[in-house]
């Protein structure tokens, strides 16, 4: 079993699996999740499928705001006082008083004017974190040992591993919690690419979550489940917990075979 991990410092512990609303899951599947502990939700309001993640979130907070994890993103944040109106949207949409974690989104390149923003709307509470989610990882790497952040997305699974060689070497787990995204590589991991051997098993969705999991120095595995079935699935990853070595060596051997297809 994967046990719970302290992300935030006012002592709420989160479950190992969170859920992103981007597959556009219902109410229902996410009282399911929340009901059977998973508490870390990561909201995306640029995109039109997670509509259905706000009305819950927004009864839910305001219903218990302690029990949510909650991680805001933008993708756009240039424009002078972006970053401030986009905070203070937030909060105005979902009806709560601050963010858990706000991330500057698929970061490109160093931004300082960006952080000053966030530092300041973190002295005043509105924001408890701060984040960045980025696909280049030797830049992450960079501001995960140079900006004073608290947590980083980055994309790991079993075809893309790079992170491995450029991005967890660098960090320093006690300081930075790291969440891992696209584990089922776009839900390619989870079906045989030309050439396996189909006696050999093929991937799920929970044994990609387990596999970045099993990372020593992975927080956080977010899943985009649709539908209630999808949710068990994380309960039944949650409670196998870590890979063993043999495991994790036909997960290595299944993402090369994807990854060069």
């Amino acid at each position: 079993m994967f046990s719970t991990r302290q992300l935030l410092k006012d002592g709420r512990a989160a479950q190992a699996i969170g859920i992103g609303g981007g597959w556009g899951i219902s109410g229902k599947a996410l009282d399911l999740a929340l009901e059977g502990g998973i508490n870390y939700f990561f909201w995306g309001p640029t995109f039109p499928t997670y509509r259905k993640m706000s009305k819950w979130l927004k009864a839910k907070l305001k219903a218990d705001r302690s029990r949510i994890i909650l991680g805001t993103v933008t993708y756009f944040w240039k424009f002078p006082g972006a970053i401030e109106r986009i905070v203070h949207r937030h909060l105005r949409w979902l009806g709560t008083d601050y963010i858990d974690y706000f991330h500057l989104g698929m970061l490109r390149s160093e931004d300082q004017a960006a952080l000053d923003s966030l530092l300041k709307l973190k002295e005043k509470g509105l924001l408890k974190q701060i984040a960045f989610s980025s696909h280049n990882r030797k830049l992450a790497a960079k501001l995960a040992q140079e900006w004073p952040v608290d947590l980083a997305m980055i994309r790991y699974n079993a075809a893309n591993r790079g992170a491995e060689r450029e991005f967890f070497p660098a960090i320093d787990a006690a300081r930075l919690n790291v969440v891992a995204f696209n584990a089922t590589r776009h839900k390619s991991l989870l079906k045989a690419p030309r050439g396996w051997d189909l006696k050999k098993p093929v991937p799920t969705a929970g044994d990609c979550y387990r596999f970045a999991l099993t990372h020593p120095k992975v927080s956080i595995c977010l899943a985009g489940p649709s539908d209630e079935g999808q949710v068990k699935e994380i309960f039944q990853a949650l409670a196998k917990g870590p890979m063993s070595e043999q495991e994790m060596n036909w997960m290595r051997e299944f993402g090369d075979m994807v990854y060069n297809k």
